[in-house]
C-alpha cells in the first residue's frame, strides 16, 4: 500500500505526469496513478487555490480522501468515468461534487467508512464486497 498525492491544481485523474506524486506537495511523475492498493489523497498542498479533479477514465484506489481545502477556494470533484474504491471515502465539507460516474465499493475488509461531511452523494453505487 502506498499514498498517492494530487498536486498541480486542476486536471484529469489519468494525468500522472502532472498530478500524482508519492509525497504531499511532491513532484508528479509517470507511474504514480493510484492503484487498488493506493490511497488517493487531496490535501492542503494539492493546490493553493480552487481546483477541479476530473475522473476522465476508469479510476481505482484504496481510500479516496479529500482531507483539506486549498488556502483559497474549494475542490470540485468532476467527471463521469467509473470508479472502483477498495477502502474508505472522506469528502470535504464545502467541496463541490459534479461527478456523475458510477462507483463500486469492493472491499471485503471490516472497518471501511463513508464520510460525506454534508456533500450529496449522487452516483449509482454498488457494494460488491
Amino acid at each position: 500500500m502506498a499514498d498517492r498525492f494530487w498536486v498541480g491544481g486542476s486536471g484529469n485523474w489519468s494525468d500522472d505526469d502532472n498530478h500524482w506524486a508519492t509525497s504531499t506537495g511532491g513532484a508528479p511523475a509517470n507511474g504514480n496513478i493510484p492503484t487498488a492498493s493506493d490511497n488517493a489523497i487531496f490535501d492542503v498542498l494539492s493546490n493553493l487555490t480552487a481546483y477541479t479533479v476530473t475522473i476522465d477514465s476508469s479510476a481505482v484506489c484504496l481510500d479516496l480522501n479529500f482531507s483539506a481545502a486549498p488556502a483559497a477556494g474549494t475542490i470540485t470533484w468532476a467527471g463521469s468515468a467509473a470508479m472502483v474504491i477498495s477502502g474508505s471515502v472522506t469528502l470535504l465539507s464545502g467541496m463541490t461534487r459534479t461527478y456523475s460516474g458510477s462507483v463500486t465499493f469492493n472491499s471485503t475488509a471490516a472497518g471501511r467508512t463513508l464520510t460525506f461531511n454534508g456533500v450529496v452523494w449522487g452516483s449509482h453505487t454498488d457494494f460488491n464486497g
